[in-house]
Parts: C-alpha cells; structure tokens; sequence
C-alpha cells in the first residue's frame, strides 16, 4: 500500500441525514454549481440547495430521449430501487421529480468521482493486493445487501462504484438492475437449485443489458440467468482493479465476446505487485462459465467472504477503516475528481429558465387578479359609503318631512280656536 498516498480528508459534501431538509422541493429550489456527468439520454450536476451548505448530484434526464430509446421504464425502476434501499455502501436517493421535459433524481454528491478515474490516477492505474481487498470488501457487502433484499445490479464496472468524500465506496446507477416481483414468476430448475439458500434472489431474466467486458456467458447465449451475474462482473472487476485491464478484452467487440465464452483465464508470469495465489484463486472461482459452479451460487456473499483472499477482513468494521484513496477537496464545490473537458451545453439552464419564467408569468397572472380583486372590492366600500350617505340623507329628508307634517297638522287647530274666541264674544 505504500504507492498509495492517503490524503486530507474533508467535510462530506451531502447531508448525513434526511432530518433537516424539505419534503418536498422543485428544480427552483436548487442552484447549479457545474456539470459534472453527461450521457446519451442526460446530464448530472453539482446542485446547492438554497439557503442551505447541502450539495447533491442531480441526476437530468431528458423524457423525449429516453422515449425514444424505450429507456423509460428505466427511470421507474431505478426510483423504486433507490426508495428501498438504505444502505452505506449505496448512493441515496433525497428526492425524485419531474417537469414537462425532464425526469429529476437528487442524489448523494459523491466528490471522489468514479473509481474508474482513481485507478487511472495511481501510479500504475491498478492497486496492489491489500488496497484492492478494501475496495472489494466494501463493493461485496454492497452487493450482498441488494441480493438479500431481492436486487441484482447487473451494472458493476468502476465507473459506477463512486468515492464520497471521505474514500469509501457508494454503487450507483440502478436502471439496469432487476427486482423480483413475485415468486410465482420463478423458473423451476433454478428455483430448485435455489431453494434452501433463500439469500440470493432466484428469479430468472432474459433481458441482455450490461458492459461488453463485463457481460457473463449466461447473458451472451441467452440463458436465464439470476445473482450469479453479479459475482461473474465481481470477478471482471477483481481482475481490472490488480491487473489495469478486464480479462477477455479486445477492441473488437465479437472477440470479447468469444473471450468470455471460450478463452481461458490467464495471469501475467509477471506483475508489478505481487498477486497472491489466494486471489488467483478467487478470481477462478468467480470467474466460471457455468454460474452453478461460480462461487455465491450456494451460500451468496457468505460464501465469497468466507474464501481466504478475505482472511483476516473485519467486514462489520470496514466503515471506521480509513480507506487507501482519500480524496483532496478543497471545499463542496471542488470538482476535481470529475471529467474537466466535459461541455456544458446549458442543458439544465434552460430548463431553469424556462420554470423561472413561467413562475414569473403565474406571478405577474396572480398580481392581475389580486389587483382585479383589490378593485372590485375599493369599489364595494365605495359604493357602501354612498349607500350609508343617501341612507343618512334619506333619514334626514324623511325626518325633516315628518316635522313639517306635525306643523301643517297643528295649524287648523289654532285657527279653530281663534275662531270660537270670535263666535263667543
């Protein structure tokens, strides 16, 4: 581990804890720091949310592309994936939305970047034994905690193993992954291969998704297939983060596949760091062609931890261990771990842009009527002034008729009497 240098460590970039933060929120309540990932059907961002010191990667996806890639479902699997999971070695999902054009995942900001790119960043772009044991012990205990809940990844490959801030690993990017629905769906041979080690999800799918490198033989020629998938890519991953390359790679793609499907597993005489014949050995027992042979297809992860490459590795402490990389942040919005030649296309201004101004137009809609209403209502008082005035100068008249009245009233009587003053004498 002495080519491996640890660095400062720093405060975590996202909240521990869902305690202090809104319900509730909206693309409006965020502000962009910087583009720090963009794929075929979107983008992710280093987001603030205001009036707050909380950062998170706000995972942009655009509806129209992934439509049009029949990707759609994707995004509802993913979000259901993410909703159930809680687990530190996972990356956390805080809230999910959507607009007319995009569907929103806020994410835990994991500010080491991608594992792929920490490999590339050591001295020799692979890690000696006792550094990758870290690594793998954390991505096993990730996996086995999918497994046990019914989850098989399907997507394990360094890009989407991230660093947080303080070096241990988070798995990322659930569109690929499966859920068991029901057991009903379950296919009879391998249920009952199955049925007395009730850890590993035993339902079968035929979809074909994954890395070419990564793939296991059982996808390529269309067999069902279940969890052993992910301890075939567990073992592709052993081998790229000791050796710097996948087993059966080759820039044609057709030969990849003949690699994995017929090519033996071979080791270089010799190598930079010395590989124990331990991890040799796992890697061969991971790495089998027929998946109820591959080591996990009996007790799962127990299984795998139980082999002697693991010997001596305090699964139940690894999260108070320091890890071997420890990323270098100078503060939560250093983005240095991640891709700086990336082009920012404004994709997510735009979007903001658009939801500010129709804000504003709903604002200045709701000022027309509050005004409307504030007049309509000045004219109600005004015409309840005029009403109490002419009922007061109606009273008046009324009274001033009344007394008139009792004059005209009184004077006949005065006459009469003068009179019969007269007619007496």
């Amino acid at each position: 581990m002495s080519d491996i240098k640890p660095m400062n460590p720093v405060l975590s970039s996202s909240p521990s804890g869902d305690q202090d933060l809104p319900k509730t929120v909206g693309l409006l309540d965020f502000r962009k720091v910087k583009m720090i990932g963009r794929g075929n059907v979107g983008h992710v961002y280093l987001v603030q949310l205001n009036n707050t010191s909380h950062y998170f990667a706000m995972k942009v996806r655009s509806k129209a592309a992934m439509t049009q890639q029949n990707k759609t479902d994707r995004v509802t699997t993913e979000r259901e994936i993410l909703k159930t999971t809680h687990h530190p070695f996972l990356t956390h999902l805080y809230w999910s939305f959507s607009t007319e054009k995009c569907f929103y995942f806020v994410m835990d900001y994991c500010a080491g970047g991608n594992f792929y790119r920490a490999l590339r960043k050591t001295p020799h772009k692979f890690l000696p034994e006792e550094p990758a044991r870290f690594y793998l012990a954390e991505i096993l205990l990730a996996l086995e905690y999918l497994h046990l809940n019914g989850i098989i990844y399907r997507d394990l490959k360094p890009e989407n193993v991230l660093l947080n801030s303080s070096g241990h690993i988070m798995l990322s990017d659930f569109d690929l992954s499966k859920t068991e629905p029901t057991k009903e769906n379950v296919v009879d041979v391998i249920k009952a291969a199955h049925e007395k080690f009730k850890k590993e999800p035993d339902f079968i799918t035929n979809s074909f998704v994954g890395t070419a490198e990564y793939l296991a033989p059982e996808v390529l020629v269309g067999f069902g297939y279940s969890a052993q998938v992910d301890w075939w890519t567990f073992g592709i991953l052993m081998y790229e983060i000791l050796y710097g390359r996948t087993p059966f790679f080759n820039r044609n793609r057709d030969t990849v596949f003949s690699n994995i499907l017929d090519g033996e597993l071979m080791f270089p005489k010799t190598w930079t760091y010395p590989i124990s014949t331990n991890a040799k050995d796992l890697m061969r027992e991971l790495l089998q062609n027929d998946p109820e042979k591959r080591i996990g297809a009996k007790d799962g992860a127990e299984e795998i931890k139980a082999h002697n490459f693991f010997k001596g590795v305090k699964f139940q402490l690894i999260r108070n261990i320091t890890p071997p990389i420890i990323p270098k942040i100078s503060g939560p919005e250093d983005t240095k771990y991640f891709d700086e030649n990336q082009t920012d296309d404004g994709y997510l201004e735009k979007e903001l842009e658009a939801l500010q101004k129709l804000k504003e137009e709903e604002s200045d809609e709701k000022d027309r009527e509050r005004k409307s209403e504030n007049l309509t209502l000045a004219q109600i008082l005004e015409k309840d002034k005029l009403d109490e005035k002419l009922e007061k100068t109606g009273d008046a008249i009324q009274k001033q008729n009344e007394t008139n009245s009792e004059k005209k009233l009184q004077q006949p009587a005065q006459v009469q009497i003068i009179l019969g003053e007269n007619l007496e004498k």
